[in-house]
């Protein structure tokens, strides 16, 4: 046990100067009046889903969110919401930056998924006529749903943000290496459905769970090797953190709300098969 415990902390701990560098720059980002930048971006009805596929490559949680509330609010159309949705990573990329063997796929990760929410989204647009909602939030309680709130310097908000990710992988590592250790990797493969069709399935499931544990989990799999990498496309397409949560919250259509969860999970579920298949 100790022995496993060092062994993760050592894997570990290399992480941090790269996951503070990440969020140190996404604090200077939010700090630039980001609310109102991202719906005057978003409202632009023709490049919505082209913008809301760049902009849910950032890898903050708060983009998804104000999606949520602008779709409900009638600003953005529902092939914008689904772009932004599909293009979120949550804080898997963020995982994936502070490790220094896996810097070489986030292109083809960031690429793959912004073509994916790109299509979709215009796809989406063209079926239901660039379709938004009308029913009005106060502009206050659509600003207050951003999930970060700046209470502290930009150094101390990214240190607090790092030390949480941090400690959230660290348990993460120490769970996957205490299961590889006593489950064995093959027996852990085949709970998850390795190389199986339904494996990104299994993870595009995983990828609802709305906070930044589904991500973290998704990502640290991949890296161990245990999940593909259309498992791992097919999770993150599906992470998109806490918007899911506010549209039901917001939204009191929720056969729409079911619909919109259908999609991008049977479109998760498809592309993650594709490149399974194409890896395999």
């Amino acid at each position: 046990m100790v022995d496993i415990i060092e062994d993760v902390f050592h894997d570990t701990w290399l992480m941090l100067p790269l996951l503070f560098l990440a969020y140190w720059m996404l604090e200077y980002f939010e700090r630039k009046d980001a609310f109102h930048a991202q719906e005057k971006l978003l409202s632009l009805k023709k490049f919505g889903p082209l913008l809301g596929a760049f902009i849910g490559l950032i890898p903050q949680c708060g983009f998804s969110v104000l999606a949520a509330g602008f779709y409900v609010d009638g600003v953005i159309s529902l092939g914008t919401l689904i772009a932004v949705f599909i293009s979120t990573s949550d804080e898997a990329i963020t995982i994936l930056f502070a490790h220094p063997e896996q810097v070489h796929i986030l292109p083809v990760v960031l690429g793959i998924k912004w073509m994916i929410a790109l299509i979709v989204g215009y796809g989406i647009d063209l079926l239901w006529h660039g379709r938004t909602r009308q029913d009005k939030l106060h502009p206050y309680e659509l600003q207050s749903c951003f999930c970060e709130h700046h209470e502290h310097s930009i150094w101390m908000d990214a240190l607090i943000r790092t030390l949480k990710i941090f400690g959230f992988v660290l348990i993460i590592n120490f769970v996957l290496s205490f299961m590889l250790e006593f489950i064995g990797e093959e027996h852990m493969r085949t709970l998850l459905l390795n190389q199986n069709m339904f494996q990104p399935l299994l993870a595009a499931l995983i990828g609802f769970i709305p906070n930044c544990a589904a991500s973290v989990i998704l990502a640290q799999l991949y890296v161990s090797g245990i999940v593909s990498f259309g498992a791992l496309i097919a999770g993150l397409i599906t992470s998109a953190g806490l918007g899911f949560m506010l549209l039901i919250k917001m939204n009191h259509r929720k056969i729409e709300v079911l619909q919109i969860f259908f999609v991008i999970l049977i479109v998760a579920w498809f592309c993650g098969t594709i490149l399974q298949l194409l890896n395999s």
